[in-house]
């Protein structure tokens, strides 16, 4: 979800022949900055995996919201529903990610999860535009809504497994 709307919501905007990319843009990096600064210790209350899955939900919906959208303020409002899902989602499987190794191996948990963090969204780019310029800008907001849609339930299938101890 981050990867496309930070890289194509213009393109989408320019499509459907509307004004307000940037204030698009501007809805999501607020929902992300505002869902981080609001619920600061959510994933301590609630647990990575759970926190995961509400915010893969929300995301999910803003995507479909987005990729659906016949007017900007569909798209706005979808937009800023995927900011603020993803917005925790990186935190909270990373606590998961460090929790479930050895204290000696946490740095190189982290390290190795954030490597697989920026390799997916190097990726998300050169890959949904191959498959927009086939099958158009919004199809690439259902795909991922759809890819997060798969995140959402293997992270529901780990949280049926017995946590494992480090």
């Amino acid at each position: 979800g981050f990867g496309v709307i930070a890289t194509f919501i213009t393109l989408f905007y320019a499509d459907k022949g509307w004004d307000g990319a940037a204030f698009a843009l501007t809805l999501f990096s607020c929902a992300f900055v505002g869902t981080r600064l609001l619920f600061p210790n959510g994933i301590n209350r609630l647990g990575g995996l759970n926190v995961a899955m509400i915010c893969f939900g929300v995301e999910i919906i803003g995507l479909l919201l987005t990729g659906i959208a016949d007017a900007p303020w569909v798209a706005r409002i979808g937009v800023f529903l995927a900011g603020a899902g993803f917005s925790l989602v990186f935190p909270a499987l990373g606590v998961v990610a460090v929790k479930a190794v050895p204290q000696q191996n946490q740095g190189s948990a982290l390290a190795t999860f954030t490597a697989f963090m920026d390799l997916s969204l190097g990726i998300t780019g050169p890959v949904a535009g191959f498959i927009m310029s086939y099958a158009g800008v919004p199809v690439i907001y259902l795909l991922s809504a759809l890819l997060v849609c798969l995140a959402l339930l293997l992270t529901w299938r780990m949280r049926q497994q017995p946590a494992a101890t480090p």
